[in-house]
């Protein structure tokens, strides 16, 4: 090799490393930008959560009052359809009905409605007592006014409810998949 190829090859591998000194400088700082503005933006959340710890804790405290705790959604029902029945009866209503939609339910509400009859007056400190019920939200109200009979009042609510987790069990999965069993065409 002639000493001219030899220069142009030392030539060629300098450039190759200057080359490759620069595409890793290159990746090397992105990797250490990300790096401060992930820790920037980890450093901001926990001075946001120190300022407002006390103020974090009284707004879940609060949202956690907008759920029932129930064991199980069945006997979550029963005691609302319970205290519903004993509020309507301190009022004096009388015909209260209350029917649930098992097909509009969702993992943390069930749809209700109550319907009953009674005075005017009872019917208003009905509905005035329900706001000490924070989990079961009105969702619609009708009322029909008689003169013979007072007012017949129909309320769809949601009862919001969250279930407790029982000890040794896994958390139910909000979405579940059935799979055919074997001799059984596809499911539909």
């Amino acid at each position: 090799m002639s000493r001219m190829n030899q220069l142009w090859l030392a030539t060629v591998m300098m450039w190759l490393v200057a080359v490759g000194l620069t595409c890793w400088n290159v990746s090397t700082i992105e990797a250490v930008a990300l790096a401060r503005d992930q820790n920037e933006r980890l450093r901001k959340e926990m001075m946001f959560h120190r300022q407002y710890m006390s103020k974090l804790e009284s707004v879940n405290q609060t949202a956690d009052t907008f759920f029932l705790p129930v064991d199980s959604l069945k006997l979550g029902f029963l005691g609302v359809q319970s205290q519903l029945a004993s509020l309507g009866a301190v009022f004096g209503l009388e015909n209260f009905k209350i029917t649930r939609q098992m097909g509009q339910a969702t993992p943390e509400q069930l749809p209700i409605t109550v319907a009953f009859e009674g005075p005017l007056e009872g019917v208003m400190q009905f509905l005035f007592s329900l706001r000490e019920y924070p989990y079961l939200p009105i969702d619609h109200t009708r009322i029909k006014l008689s003169m013979a009979r007072g007012a017949e009042v129909a309320i769809d609510l949601s009862l919001q409810f969250r279930l407790n987790p029982v000890e040794g069990f896994p958390a139910p999965p909000l979405q579940t998949t059935r799979y055919p069993v074997p001799g059984e065409g596809n499911p539909s």
